[in-house]
């Protein structure tokens, strides 16, 4: 069913499939419960227990916390169903209510949280809605944020300006809803926290009795957010949530209002950390590039290149180390300039810095061809590119 997921392709989804599955990261889903056997979901989940009745039943008798779970984890390139955004994630489940009743109390959320932090959660999505906060629970948010667990809410579907609890909290990452064209949902709430917006209508996703179904509401845009997060995660387990807040909004579409910002997934590739800013879009020899972005460090075994890809599409390489900085490995004439190998090949570019340091405008001087050039972030392992990211379009002229 991956050609009916619009909502995979708003978010280019289908692109994070190069760079990251969520691998090695557990999600703790605080929702109605989760049909285990469902065939698109079978086999990932660790743990599951059900704290409004103290056992292990935490079948789904409404098909909620089976389409949340679905959004985030389904899995990849089994010829079955859907694809989740984290598709390579294990969860650890807890069923917050009683029977297929839709209700829930303060002290199942509570435990809810504890419970999934204590075993193992690195994320937490809660897409619940509650009119109105409580020490309980804000008890308990603060020892998941104290143990270093990113929490994830939806925002509520009163389709108004005002805080709904949790996504309300100063500590939890609130979620609102947008459609296709990234207009925000009618029914979606919104207020000064609420600054992150996931597609929200129409999402094909997981149901229960083996099924799949079409949810809308900000309960199934926060679980978007949430495999966006592990994905990121996946590729550095250390970055706090200002780290990821600073990543998503740097990498985002911003339609910015007073009230709230929407994200428009379609341009951008999470993960990455990277965002270009160049002064203009046309050079001419001689002129100075002043390039800007920002980029999270990243985890041991994951390179990072930052590169131009020139009018005939060899590609000029600068590697990243994780000591924080670019380094080349040539140089030119004894100037600083960068002569960089990428494969099999070898590509000449000028780039002239103040000190040699890449952050210092580039003076862009040399042999250099006349044409459309890219500046790209560019991820390598094992020999192989796993992609070009988040491109930003210039021209050098006569």
């Amino acid at each position: 069913l991956l050609d009916q997921q619009d909502w995979l392709k708003v978010i280019n989804g289908l692109d994070l499939i190069n760079l990251s599955r969520g691998s090695g990261i557990i999600v703790g889903l605080l929702d109605s419960g989760v049909e285990l056997e469902h065939e698109d979901l079978k086999g990932q989940f660790l743990k599951y227990y059900n704290v409004a009745e103290n056992s292990d039943d935490v079948s789904d008798g409404f098909g909620h916390g089976t389409s949340v779970a679905g959004i985030i984890g389904a899995i990849a390139n089994n010829g079955i169903g859907i694809r989740g955004v984290a598709p390579e994630v294990k969860f650890v489940v807890a069923k917050i209510n009683k029977g297929a009743s839709p209700t829930f109390d303060d002290y199942s959320v509570a435990e809810a949280i504890y419970y999934l932090v204590d075993n193992g959660a690195k994320i937490i999505n809660m897409s619940i809605q509650m009119e109105e906060s409580n020490e309980i629970i804000d008890d308990a948010i603060s020892y998941a944020v104290n143990k270093g667990v990113i929490l994830v809410a939806a925002s509520g579907n009163g389709g108004e300006n005002k805080e709904s609890y949790p996504a309300s909290s100063n500590y939890v990452l609130g979620v609102g809803s947008v459609n296709n064209d990234f207009k925000i949902s009618s029914f979606s709430n919104y207020d000064k926290n609420i600054f992150i917006m996931a597609p929200g209508e129409q999402v094909l996703t997981t149901y229960i009795n083996n099924r799949y179904n079409k949810e809308s509401g900000t309960s199934f845009s926060a679980p978007i957010i949430t495999g966006i997060i592990a994905d990121i995660l996946s590729l550095n387990r250390y970055l706090k949530l200002s780290d990821i807040i600073q990543i998503i909004l740097n990498n985002s579409f911003n339609d910015a209002t007073d009230t709230f910002k929407v994200v428009n997934l379609s341009e951008a590739i999470y993960g990455t950390g990277v965002k270009f800013i160049l002064n203009k879009e046309r050079f001419a020899k001689g002129d100075s590039l002043y390039l800007s972005m920002l980029l999270p460090p990243l985890s041991s075994n994951f390179d990072f290149y930052f590169g131009f890809i020139l009018p005939d599409n060899k590609i000029a390489v600068l590697q990243y180390n994780n000591n924080g900085f670019f380094y080349a490995p040539f140089t030119y004439n004894s100037e600083p300039t960068y002569s960089f190998s990428f494969l099999s090949y070898y590509s000449m570019l000028n780039l002239y810095g103040e000190d040699n340091s890449f952050f210092s405008p580039l003076k862009l001087e040399g042999n250099l061809e006349y044409g459309e050039y890219k500046a790209c972030g560019l991820y390598l392992k094992d020999s192989n590119i796993l992609g070009y990211v988040n491109c930003k379009k210039f021209f050098i002229e006569k």
